[in-house]
């Protein structure tokens, strides 16, 4: 039985219509119906028991085209429109014409689905029509469609992409893409049933009875079948995200049987559609198929017809059923009826092959001419224009009668006559009989075992479907009546689970589900039927066994002299070993491991370390021993290493039949065996392998690759041995030539999409039909060759390596006369001269004493002796041996081209291998990894044009050629043994998701039981009347969900749906799902559940005795799972793969994204933070909350970037990959890489690829950039290396810190390569100086990879694009410089609009608002930090973590340099000068430490160095620096300090100019801090002028000097504070908020005094505090009241300020008219406290003369939206405040001062402010001396 899906709509009849079309013979297609009955002359019936759900239809009913048409058209009633005819009775609405033809809800079916493609290639064929004088509607011929699609499609790529298409897959895809619908929506599923071909072929000789009673044990056995997928595999999926698996009434099909195949040969078979529409047991709803379990139940319903079908005809017929070899012993042998002769369906089959070869000739030519590859559409096309090519007659039979004479006739031919044919109907319905065996206990528990035994051969777990599968085949070899198959194949299911072990567990702490979660079976809803897990106690101590022997560290280790010698043996010997293999070696050899494993991608040098480590290992007086899985791989293991090699199939035989050869037996405590290519060994024979090896005293060394080809067979341990004990690994490729490809292919080998671009690019994938892909295939690899390049020609499957062959040898023949030939077991013929392959091992021919003839061998043949065989020479070691002729007929093939399987382990120059679209990653990595220079995919895009592909989804929405690869790439086929089952399931990560959807269902589930359905009823009705049409909404569930939770809740929903609809609705929101939003947020619905997005669980249902214990726990569940993943997320110490690229996220983010991507169970490899966008209610908010927090990051580099990009080609920013690119050039960037250059030279090597186009760039570039060497997963191992001694003594700690790095290794290779290309050590570590710290977006290790790949590359890079450090800007050139990359550009990322909260929900007035939100902003603190803020904060950490000074000893070098000045001041100008400007109290000033830095270069430096610090401790602090001459000098020099404190410790100055110097007297800036330090940044520190106890109030001032005339007159009372020659900050407001007290603002009394004061009110108030403001007299600061004499004023001032609010305010009402007005000093009034409010509404209403009704209904729209978001709030109000400042400059009569003011718009931080500049201004206005 065979499995595929219908597409809704109308595609197929289209599709129907256009084939039909093409054949003159045959008109009249009109759809589905017309599909199946074309052939067909018995009618098709109705089938299924779900038919008692149609009304008006019973199973046996006929079926017609009007009935099948909206059934699999729309997914309505089959009878929807006698339905509406039929429907009659007084007030009838439209609702009731569209209820009454209804089942469920209708497909997604969208009216007009035609692309512009499809209707101008229409517009063109009538046009061409009426230009031949032709109907507009005529049939037109293949070649005239595919020449307009062509040319449609050329200009529509054209027109896109500005350029001609570069190949045929640029060409058909874009075909493709422009050809598909919207209608997606699956309508079914096309069931087909075909009896093996003995039985068409007894039905079809057969007299017309007997034909008959065939036919009706085929329909029996049919029926069966469609029994066994009620019962077992049809449910329905329902509840949130489809979480519950629930029963279904019975399936509904269409069953249609046909009688031939296309070409004519007997084929009976039966096509049942079935209709994706299931009516659910439990409340008749109409929902869709769960296809999940019915795609897993294929083979089992496919088992179970045959079966069937076998006893139906063995008790109506008599015949019998043996199993019939098949030419392929890789395939199950095929039971056919006993009798019937196989040489009828080999005549048969020549009809068949002639038809596919011409349709193969057609498909070529076809593409030659249009330059693409046909559609699926015209395939099928070709495939009816071959049929008819290649018709026998013109008129060939059409009705049955007619078509059973000519199968006589045909079967006299081959039979010898009507008696041959008698004959044989005689001998099958006679059989002999067979074998008797009745069942018993006996049988079933032999039988079980070797179900077992037969499933764990292929698979290390396994599931109930596989054991009925095998069960099936079993019981069909004994005599069970037809009527207890089922009952006896039950029995032996059930046994054979008795020797299995359940591998799906139950969670610790999950609750059992009450009665209404549970299927009629019992099991849960929450399940999937038939998804537990399986395997057998002997596959799991098997890989416990191996998993526990890798532990062990007892074994023989060689001794260190020994290796060493055959290291350099290796190195005399020409074998140059790179790092990693040489750490592989001694891991290997020194270890004293029992079992190691070691993981070598493919082409990284896994051959030459097995020498080196073999012969270290015999040398040091040890024996080595090799084996591999196949022959093949054993002999080329031997030739590679020093001792005995053979077969791993031959030493496991051995053992289990105790007939050990003497090399096993010798096995000792020194002996070590290697088995290479151990991905491809079974895990039972593997184990058998290790525990002989271990019980004799030796040691195992694994070596493989878990990515590449897999066992055939249970697998999948090596991940167990890595996860538990860790593994060596080879990363450097060394087979490329071309280092971009390498990288791809490991980037190939994890599946990533995104190296699809490196093929594309390279122009490495071509694409065609299988004859077009052949012949270029072959082409390339002949140019090859002629060439005199070693080239390999490969493809999956033996019949396309048959071709190639063919194909081989008639080339070299080149119409010459072969001789003498034979015929060998892959068809072709062979003669002297031609290559051959064995194909199966064979001990008895011996090629040498040591050798014999073994599978994948290559001979050369020498002589043919038909009766003889074959003699042959070994095409490597030119041994000859005899091949008989038995031999030569079943196991040997041409031996030109091979398959992918039969490659693994083979290099050549260059690989040409074909790709037919079905392959696993695992195939076509292999396969692409063969070549040195070059690996060229010949990818077949056109299928074989079978008309049964009609209504499958790929023909009408065709796929295009990147869609098959990815797929291939998604297609992961490697093992997975039962430990990693275990333990995946066991993963907190994976519970979480399963647990999280039971959860959310589980509680809108119970609330809807708890009200019942006809409290649901009544719900509804009562909504119908307050709100008519709500309850019509597709989106309906989701808001009556949320009603009934209201209800659930205690509360109103009605009253609730109320208040909801108070805010209108817009057309463009859905009211359904608006409304449901509105409701879930007045009733808080989704505070306090488990998870910030998830629902509470409502007080009814938490009082429930049924649901109140079971939703808690499953509460508690969720709770704790969601805890697990975040504790591991917080201690991983690797990036989880979705953060690469997007730089450094806080810890907490992380874990927070962690939670949520393992409850909505995204991928792994899914590098989308979030994953897919979510819907529902709270969700897409939280969601869009995350992707906020990480967007500052994730976005920064494509709005950097995407400029400079779109200029390359605007595709890049078309793919997916186009994030990381942006990312990796701001990484490259931030590594001083010349990335513009590099870009330009990467754009200028031709066009991008239209698909994976920012992938293609990448690659381009990574060629220069990097080596291809796989990132390191552990740093358990470390690469060693001659020079790493110097390397650690040169760069001490960093070096550690480098080797810590996944970029070790291929920092390590980069080196290596540089060194090979003359480049001294020390010159490679010089040109990476400022290399060493993390700037939050690049491991280091990582930028000196570039940095360092770059200077020694070898490629052709254009002069001025190549790296150069001299090029480098210097280090200050930037400082003053903040990237604005996104100015004028629209974020990726935009803000969703703000939603209502509860109070715009609720029926309240402005006052009761306003108190609610009073309560609400008086519980409000400190604002969450932005992640900006966040990343500052962890920059900043890593800065002091990573300082290399202690800073401890920089707190101790400050407080050494404080004293230093202090001593200094007393006979300095700097003395009289404060004396002047402070009158100061000399007692109070020694409190605040002032200083002076004398006017010498070196004063400071000697006067440290004298007291012991080190050059680097001073350089660190800041407090010296490095002349132009190299030599240390002071920073300071002749200024006045002042130390700035915190907590007791200083951390660092900043200094006054000597007065009498100017801007050009060359004495640097007028005010100078201490440069940026691990202790220090000015931005996020505040000058305190003396110590703030929490009874003293902050003023805030703008100079240090303001500051402290401040504290000097404010008696302890008041403490002056300033920023550090900024604009306040937010960090300082931080500082400020942690001091607990609101601060007076004091600032200058001027305008730019006055602004600064408005802006610091809004920062100030973001923290919820309340400043004050002090009002100066008109133009001075606190230090001029201080020198002029006037402190006692400044000290009134500050006493009596008055809250900076009222000033404000004040200002607006003094400044502004009328609303205008009186809505900015709302504005303003609504960022104070909630006790302002009322009394400030009335001071606005009084001046304005406005209602104060109105004024607080404003007060409370904008404290709402303050409350909701207060930095947006704050942010709103600072874009306002040059309107302030212009304001205030026009009534001062100002405007010249406007310059004044940069300063205070300059650091625009929009309050996520990113760290200042390390910088020193030449200028800070404002602080005043």
């Amino acid at each position: 039985m065979s499995l595929h899906r219908i597409t809704a709509g109308t595609g197929y009849d289209y599709l129907t219509r256009q084939v039909a079309a093409m054949d003159s013979t045959e008109k009249g297609h009109t759809g589905l119906a017309s599909y199946y009955t074309e052939k067909g002359e018995v009618p098709g019936r109705w089938v299924g028991s779900g038919m008692a759900g149609i009304e008006g239809l019973a199973a046996g009913d006929l079926v017609t085209a009007e009935q099948m048409q909206p059934l699999f058209g729309s997914g309505h009633h089959p009878l929807a429109a006698q339905r509406q005819r039929d429907l009659a009775g007084p007030g009838l609405t439209e609702k009731d014409y569209v209820e009454i033809t209804r089942l469920g809800e209708p497909y997604r079916v969208y009216a007009g689905d035609v692309s512009p493609f499809r209707v101008e290639v229409a517009r063109r064929l009538e046009a061409l029509n009426k230009a031949r004088g032709l109907p507009q509607k005529a049939a037109t011929a293949i070649e005239d469609r595919a020449r307009i699609r062509s040319q449609v499609a050329l200009e529509m790529f054209r027109a896109e992409f500005g350029r001609d298409p570069l190949n045929e897959r640029e060409l058909s895809g874009h075909v493709a893409r422009l050809s598909r619908q919207q209608t997606t929506a699956v309508a079914g599923f096309d069931l087909t049933f075909s009896p093996v071909k003995s039985v068409s072929a007894l039905w079809a000789l057969a007299e017309p009875g007997l034909a008959a009673r065939i036919e009706r044990c085929h329909q029996q056995a049919v029926a069966d079948a469609l029994e066994f997928i009620e019962q077992h595999a049809l449910f329905t999926r329902t509840g949130t995200d489809g979480v519950r698996q629930v029963d279904v009434r019975g399936l509904i099909g269409t069953a249609f049987t046909h009688r031939d195949s296309r070409a004519g040969d007997p084929d009976l078979h039966t096509h049942v559609a079935v209709a994706n529409k299931v009516q659910t047991l439990s409340d008749r709803r109409w929902l869709s198929i769960d296809s999940r379990v019915l795609h897993k139940a294929v083979v089992a319903a496919s088992e179970t017809y045959n079966t069937a079908l076998e006893r139906h005809l063995a008790e109506a017929i008599g015949v019998r059923f043996e199993a019939r070899a098949d030419t392929d012993p890789r395939k199950r042998p095929i039971r056919e009826i006993v009798g019937t002769d196989a040489a009828l369906n080999q005549r048969w089959s020549t009809r068949r092959q002639s038809i596919e070869a011409r349709r193969r000739v057609l498909a070529a030519v076809f593409q030659a001419d249009h330059g693409r590859p046909p559609t699926p559409v015209e395939a099928i096309a070709l495939a009816q224009q071959a049929t008819l090519e290649t018709r026998e007659a013109k008129h060939e039979p059409r009705s049955l009668a007619e078509q059973r004479t000519t199968w006589w006739r045909q079967a006299i031919e081959v039979l010898g006559g009507e008696n041959g044919i008698r004959t044989m109907i005689h001998a099958a319905l006679h059989p002999v009989p067979g074998d008797h065996h009745v069942p018993n206990q006996a049988w079933l528990e032999h039988e079980a075992r070797r179900v077992v035994a037969t499933v764990q051969r292929d698979r290390s777990t396994w599931q109930t479907w596989h054991l009925r599968a095998e069960a099936l085949r079993s019981v069909r070899a004994v005599e069970v009546p037809s009527r207890h198959v089922h009952t006896v194949v039950n029995l032996l299911l059930d046994q054979a689970l008795t020797f299995c072990v359940a591998l799906t567990r139950p969670v610790p702490g999950e609750p059992q589900e009450p009665a209404p979660l549970r299927r009629r079976d019992g099991a849960s809803v929450y399940t999937v039927a038939g998804s537990q897990l399986y395997t057998s106690n002997a596959i799991l101590a098997a890989e416990a066994c191996l998993v526990a022997s890798a532990g062990g560290r007892d074994g023989w280790v060689v001794p260190t002299p020994a290796l060493d010698k055959a290291l350099l043996e290796c190195h005399a010997d020409g074998v140059e070993l790179n790092p990693g293999q040489v750490l592989m070696v001694r891991e290997m050899a020194t270890s004293g491991a029992r079992v190691q494993l070691a993981i070598a991608p493919a082409g990284s040098g896994k051959t030459t370390a097995m020498n080196a480590l073999s012969r270290a290992w015999t040398q040091a007086g040890g024996t080595a021993i090799g084996l591999a899985p196949s022959a093949a791989a054993a002999a080329a293991l031997g030739e590679n290493m020093d001792g005995y090699s053979d077969t791993l199939a031959k030493l496991v035989w051995s053992l289990r039949n105790g007939e050990t050869p003497d090399w096993a037996d010798q096995i000792g405590p020194r002996t070590l065996v290697i088995i290479d290519e151990a991905g491809m060994a079974d895990t039972l024979s593997l184990d058998t392998v290790v525990r002989h090896v271990l019980e004799q005293g030796g040691s195992v060394r694994l070596i493989g690759d878990d990515q590449q080809l897999a066992a055939i067979g249970a697998g999948g341990v090596l991940r167990d041995i890595q996860a538990t004990h860790g593994a060596l690994r080879l990363t450097e490729l060394v087979r490329f030539t071309d280092r971009a490809e390498g990288s791809a292919s490991l980037a190939l080998r994890e599946g990533h999409t995104s190296a699809l671009g490196f093929y594309f690019d390279q122009r490495r994938i071509h694409v065609g039909d299988a004859t077009t892909m052949a012949d270029d295939l072959f082409a390339s690899w002949t140019a090859d060759r002629a060439g005199g390049l070693d080239s390999i020609m490969l493809a999956p499957t033996r019949e396309l390596v048959a071709d190639l062959n063919q194909r081989a040898r008639t080339q070299r023949l080149e119409g010459s006369d072969p001789g003498r030939e034979i015929e060998l077991a892959d068809g072709n013929q062979a003669s002297v001269g031609d290559t051959i392959i064995s194909r199966t091992n064979n001990r008895k021919l011996r090629v040498s004493p040591t050798d014999w003839v073994k599978n994948g061998d290559r001979w050369t043949i020498v002589d043919v002796d038909p009766q003889r065989g074959l003699h042959v020479r070994h095409t490597q070691s030119g041994r000859h041996v005899q091949l008989p002729a038995d031999y030569v007929a079943e196991s040997v093939e041409l031996g030109y081209a091979t398959t992918t399987h039969t490659a693994q382990g083979v290099t050549a120059d260059t690989m040409h291998g074909m790709l037919a679209g079905n392959e696993s990653r695992q195939q076509a990595y292999t396969m692409l990894t063969r070549g040195r220079e070059a690996n060229h995919a010949y990818l077949v895009v056109v299928g074989d044009g079978d008309p049964h592909t009609l209504i499958h989804p790929e023909s009408i929405n065709p796929l295009t050629p990147t869609d098959l690869l990815e797929r291939i790439l998604a297609r992961d086929e490697s093992p997975v043994s039962a430990t990693t089952a275990l333990r995946d399931a066991a993963n907190p990560a994976r519970q979480l998701g399963d647990a999280t959807a039971r959860y959310t269902d589980a509680v809108t589930f119970a609330t809807a039981q708890l009200v019942g359905e006809d409290g649901v009823l009544a719900l509804e009705r009562d909504v119908d009347e307050v709100a008519p049409g709500l309850t019509e909404s597709p989106t309906w569930p989701a808001l009556r969900a949320q009603l009934l939770a209201v209800q659930a809740d205690d509360r109103d929903p009605i009253q609730a749906l109320g208040r909801a609809r108070i805010i209108p609705l817009t057309d463009a929101q859905d009211p359904c799902s608006t409304l449901a939003g509105r409701v879930a947020d007045a009733g808080r619905h989704y505070r306090g559940g488990p998870l910030p997005w998830l629902p509470r669980i409502p007080a009814s249902l938490i009082r429930d005795q049924l649901w109140g214990d079971y939703l808690d726990a499953r509460q508690q569940l969720v709770e704790q799972l969601a805890e697990q993943v975040r504790e591991d997320a917080m201690a991983a110490e690797t990036r989880p793969a979705w953060l690469a690229g997007t730089g450094r996220a806080a810890p907490e983010l992380v874990a927070d994204i962690e939670v949520w991507r393992a409850a909505h169970a995204v991928e792994p490899g899914d590098t989308r933070p979030t994953g897919d966008r979510r819907g529902g209610l709270a969700e897409p908010r939280w969601q869009t909350h995350l992707d906020r927090r990480l967007a500052s990051t994730a976005t920064a580099a494509m709005d950097e970037w995407r400029p400079l990009l779109e200029q390359v080609s605007p595709l890049i920013l078309t793919d997916d990959f186009a994030p990381t690119l942006a990312a990796r050039l701001s990484q490259l960037s931030s590594a001083g890489i010349n990335v513009p250059g590099l870009l330009r030279a990467a754009g200028a090597q031709g066009p991008l690829p239209d698909d994976h186009a920012a992938a293609a760039l990448w690659w381009r570039l990574s060629g220069h950039l990097t080596p291809a060497v796989a990132e390191a997963v552990d740093t358990d191992h470390h690469l060693a290396t001659q020079w790493l001694p110097a390397f650690n003594e040169r760069l001490g700690d960093t070096a550690h810190e480098l080797q810590a790095s996944p970029w070790w290794p291929a920092l390590v290779t980069t080196i290596e390569h540089g060194l090979q290309r003359g480049w001294p050590l020390n010159q490679l570590l010089d040109e990476t100086r400022g290399l060493g710290a993390d700037d939050g977006r690049t491991d280091p290790c990582q930028a000196w990879v570039w940095r360092l790949s770059l200077l020694t590359d070898a490629h052709d890079l254009a002069d001025e694009d190549r790296y150069d450090p001299a090029d480098e800007p210097p280090d200050d050139l930037t400082h003053d410089w903040t990237r604005n990359h996104s100015a004028g550009r629209t974020s990726t990322h935009t803000d969703a609009v703000r939603e209502p909260n509860e109070a715009e929900f609720l029926d309240l007035d402005d006052d009761q608002i306003l108190h609610i939100e009073g309560l609400i902003r008086a519980g409000m603190g400190a604002p969450e930090p932005t992640d900006a803020q966040i990343r500052h904060q962890l920059e900043r950490r890593d800065q002091i973590t990573g300082s290399p000074v202690p800073i401890d000893r920089l707190a101790r070098i400050n407080e050494l340099t404080t004293a230093y000045y202090q001593a200094c001041l007393p006979d300095s100008w700097a003395t009289p000068y404060l004396d002047q400007r402070l009158h100061p109290d000399p007692v109070a000033l020694e409190g605040l430490r002032l200083g002076y830095a004398p006017d010498s270069w070196t004063g400071l430096v000697t006067h440290l160095r004298r007291i012991g610090a080190t050059d680097e401790e001073m350089l660190t602090a800041g407090v010296a620096t490095t002349a132009s001459t190299g030599r240390l000098i002071d920073r300071f020099r002749d200024r006045l300090v002042v130390p700035i404190v915190h907590d007791h410790q200083v951390l660092g100055f900043v200094a006054r100019r000597n007065p009498q110097f100017g801007d050009d007297d060359g004495h640097g800036p007028k005010y100078l801090n201490t440069a940026a330090t691990p202790l220090f940044a000015k931005g996020d520190q505040l000058y305190i002028a003396g110590e703030l106890t929490t009874d003293a109030t902050p003023v805030l001032v703008e100079g240090p000097l303001d500051a402290i005339a401040v504290t000097l007159t404010g008696n302890g009372h008041h403490i002056g504070v300033a920023p550090l020659g900024t604009s306040l900050t937010e960090a300082q407001v931080a500082q400020l908020h942690q001091h607990g007290r609101s601060p007076v603002v004091a600032t200058d009394a001027d305008l730019a005094g006055q602004v600064a004061a408005e802006r610091d009110y809004w920062l100030l108030t973001l923290y919820n505090l309340d400043p004050t403001h002090a009002v100066l007299p008109e133009g001075t600061d606190p230090a001029d009241l201080v020198a002029a004499g006037d402190a006692a004023k400044l000290a009134d001032s500050i006493a009596h300020a008055r809250p900076l609010a009222d000033s404000l305010v004040d200002e607006r009402l003094d400044h502004l008219e009328g609303a205008e007005a009186a809505l900015d000093a709302v504005r303003v009034l609504a960022a104070q406290p909630a006790d302002r409010w009322i009394a400030g509404t009335e001071h606005i209403a009084e001046r304005t003369g406005l209602p104060p009704a109105l004024l607080r209904s404003a007060l409370a729209s904008m404290v709402k939206a303050r409350n909701a978001d207060p930095r947006k709030a704050t942010q709103a109000a600072t874009d306002h405040i040059s309107e302030t400042k212009d304001r205030l400059a026009a009534v001062r009569g100002e405007q010249a001062t406007v310059e004044m003011f940069e300063r205070i718009e300059a650091p625009t931080h929009r309050h996520q402010p990113e760290p200042l500049p390390t910088f020193d201004p030449p200028s800070q206005h404002g602080i005043s001396w």
